[in-house]
């Protein structure tokens, strides 16, 4: 699978700063998995994440599964759109980018990843 010094200049790559580790997909976690995980964390009903309820008021744990079915499941917006019945992909880069403008987001997704 290619020579020594093609597999030494992938592997420093893949171990420098440019691939962020929150950025590695889990293959042995399932879409059911972590929507179960932060239901867990946030103390609610999986279905209170799956689906947009009537009040204006923000549903911070539907935008933290979204983010992490990104993040952690490499699911694109359209699919993630689809799973949680969007009609337009820009709601889920809006819930995506409130997720990360909250300051002490890595400490709140490391403790939701505690539930996987």
């Amino acid at each position: 699978m290619g020579d020594e010094d093609f597999k030494d200049k992938v592997l420093k790559f893949t171990n420098s700063k440019r691939i962020k580790p929150y950025n590695r997909i889990r293959l042995d976690l399932t879409f059911a998995q972590l929507i179960n995980a932060v239901s867990l964390f946030y103390k609610i009903s999986d279905k209170s994440i799956l689906y947009k309820s009537d009040s204006k008021k923000e549903n911070l744990p539907r935008k933290m599964a979204i983010y992490l079915c990104q993040k952690d499941l490499g699911y694109g917006l359209k699919k993630i759109a689809n799973l949680f019945n969007l009609s337009k992909i820009s709601s889920v880069n809006y819930a995506i980018k409130s997720i990360n403008q909250i300051s002490d987001i890595n400490d709140i997704i490391n403790k939701v990843r505690k539930f996987y």
